[in-house]
């Protein structure tokens, strides 16, 4: 659950994930927006509002608009698990 701010920022480079749009868009692509708050809610067992945010996102020659944050990945982490593969 996301309770602080926004996960990426402009110019984070970013991939799908694989159950959400990861087999139709393989290729990285690059947050083009400032991140957008779509929906703040308070769940009844919570004490703090859970956020959710959008991003639109260039792919090559598509651009994306108000992908939900859940639907992506940060690179920076790709190569954080990869590294700790390899160890």
């Amino acid at each position: 659950m996301n309770y602080e701010g926004p996960k990426f920022s402009l110019g984070d480079i970013v991939l799908f994930e694989q159950e959400h749009m990861g087999e139709m868009v393989t290729d990285l692509g690059i947050v083009v927006s400032t991140p957008t708050l779509i929906f703040s809610h308070r769940w009844p067992t919570e004490e703090k509002k859970e956020n959710f945010w959008s991003y639109d996102i260039k792919v090559m020659d598509n651009l994306f608009k108000m992908v939900p944050e859940a639907f992506l990945r940060s690179l920076k982490d790709e190569v954080k698990i990869k590294d700790s593969q390899r160890e």
